[in-house]
């Protein structure tokens, strides 16, 4: 399937959750993570089908859906999370709407980064 993936640079992990910014300075996101390697460069991968979309205020960020779309009897919906989008899958019918704010829990690993991997 599709995956998130983003080169990140680690800012902080607290209690599970990693806080970096991607690819340079796009913008910040939050996941969370089982562990976090102690290099500062690593690459986030999350499946669409780990992310959860909440209300908002209920998730590790909130974000604003930028695109929804029917796919094999699930919903696609993509968030833009500060300049960043987000693939996230929910099942059933679209329940959000283009300009929604909403909530993600990302749960996704960390690689190591690779110099020049995304280019």
């Amino acid at each position: 399937g599709a995956l998130n993936v983003f080169d990140v640079t680690v800012i902080d992990y607290i209690d599970g959750v990693l806080i970096c910014e991607v690819d340079g300075e796009r913008g910040r996101i939050a996941a969370r993570v089982i562990e976090c390697s102690s290099g500062t460069d690593v690459v986030l991968v999350a499946r669409p089908e780990s992310i959860s979309v909440v209300p908002a205020g209920l998730g590790d960020q909130d974000g604003v859906v930028e695109r929804v779309v029917l796919v094999d009897g699930r919903s696609e919906v993509r968030v833009s999370v500060g300049g960043i989008v987000v693939r996230a899958f929910e099942r059933g019918l679209p329940q959000r709407s283009i300009g929604d704010r909403v909530g993600l829990i990302l749960e996704g690993i960390v690689l190591p980064s690779e110099d020049g991997a995304h280019r």
